[in-house]
């Protein structure tokens, strides 16, 4: 037993997670049959059906649009004499078994793709829908769906018509490129929610603490209370070039693919099937693997690029440290960066940022994110510190654990002892 004062902070340990809040009628298939809902998500990931224009639940639930000849039909029944109750009947009835049919064939056709491409059982497939669902929803523009605005450099430059910003456009997708990044994007009213289930003393940490639930209501005495609270807030994407981390991971010896055969397809599937979990002190799952391994470095590539953009972040928004939060997609190999307050209004630090500023952040990151003042003990031992890489932990998903400028601007390999190839050394 460890004895300590009250009131020091950490006799508290809150825990909780933190998701994306995004409406989809399509979310109640999910526990119909979890695993055919995590494929059909996996297919528009993997854009095997068109998401934008057909939805998951026309994809789940066997359902497609109406014909365009509906109105021959019914002018056909017309003259057959009908009543205009049975015309109904009659149209809907054939009209639902020629959707059913033509649904059935075409899903049936993309689940048997997905089950050729991804080689990992039916549970895994199951928490790995629920990241793949969050990256489709973040990333498409649905029909009539106004939840979130989705901004790209292209959108931008249709509204401004203007050569300076046309050029500044030009010049970001230059420095985007320059990074190993396939895209940014900004993301408006994006919904988060945070769910705090519990609380630790002296330890967050697994095996090191006992986790306590919330006391229970006098009345409810059979549920444990979750406290949540959503807000909505503005956010950036950045999706790394996922072809470059392939050839980063061979340069440094992780991997032998023969890159340049595989598909955009097969390149996003890569990551599905060789990265494992990752849980939410930062612990890889099977890390003795060989997929373990490059779990690893995945992960600690990704989680270190978040923390030096969040971190530039707050010199170009006006927004402190503490004020952003990172969300991490590690088999998209992709992150966000949003604004963690709960006001009730959106000041916009993060659209003036894309819109503006957005090749000066990235090139801020490059230039300046290699830079410690206990440089070189932490570059040569750590990598990483509370000078240069750490954020609050409130603000960080993975509590400051798996991170590296190494992996960003080479130098030695923790796990090595050796040099590793930078990610932004890569051409």
């Amino acid at each position: 037993m460890t004895i300590v004062n009250h009131n020091r902070s950490l006799t508290y340990y809150p825990h909780s997670i933190t998701m994306i809040n995004l409406k989809d009628n399509s979310r109640e298939k999910k526990y119909e049959d979890e695993v055919i809902y995590g494929k059909i998500v996996a297919a528009a990931y993997l854009k095997l059906f068109d998401y934008g224009k057909q939805s998951l639940l026309s994809m789940l639930s066997d359902a497609q649009e109406k014909d365009d000849n509906i109105e021959k039909m019914r002018l056909l029944l017309e003259s057959m004499g009908l009543t205009q109750e049975q015309i109904e009947m009659q149209i809907n009835t054939m009209l639902q078994q020629s959707q059913n049919n033509q649904a059935k064939s075409q899903k049936e056709r993309i689940i048997e793709r997905v089950e050729h491409l991804i080689k990992i059982d039916d549970e895994k497939i199951k928490y790995v829908s629920d990241e793949l669902y969050e990256y489709i929803r973040i990333n498409t523009q649905i029909n009539g769906n106004q939840e979130i605005k989705i901004h790209s450099l292209d959108s931008l430059l249709e509204k401004e018509q203007d050569s300076h910003f046309e050029q500044r456009v030009i010049e970001s997708k230059e420095t985007i490129s320059l990074l190993g990044l396939r895209d940014v994007t900004l993301i408006e009213d994006l919904p988060i929610t945070y769910a705090a289930f519990g609380y630790s003393r002296i330890s967050r940490i697994p095996n090191q603490a006992k986790l306590n639930s919330f006391p229970m209501d006098s009345v409810d005495k059979y549920h444990y209370p979750v406290y949540m609270d959503t807000t909505k807030t503005e956010a950036l994407h950045f999706q790394l070039d996922l072809r470059r981390v392939l050839t980063w991971l061979q340069v440094n010896g992780i991997i032998n693919e023969d890159i340049h055969r595989l598909s955009e397809e097969e390149v996003k599937v890569w990551f599905i099937n060789h990265m494992e979990e990752v849980d939410l002190f930062g612990e890889v799952a099977n890390k003795e693997t060989k997929n373990g391994e490059i779990t690893y470095y995945l992960f600690t590539l990704l989680h270190s690029f978040s923390h030096l953009v969040l971190r530039q972040c707050t010199m170009l928004s006006g927004f402190d440290l503490n004020t952003l939060s990172e969300y991490l997609l590690p088999k998209t190999m992709s992150f966000m960066i949003y604004v963690n307050n709960r006001s009730s209004f959106i000041i916009g630090g993060l659209f003036t940022v894309f819109e503006q500023s957005l090749q000066n952040l990235l090139y801020k990151v490059k230039d300046e994110g290699d830079y410690c003042v206990y440089d070189p003990v932490c570059k040569d031992e750590k990598g990483a510190c509370h000078a240069c890489m750490h954020i609050a932990e409130f603000s960080c998903s993975a509590f400051n654990r798996n991170l590296d400028r190494n992996y960003l601007y080479s130098g030695i390999n923790r796990r090595t002892k050796k040099e590793i190839i930078g990610y932004f050394d890569i051409n």
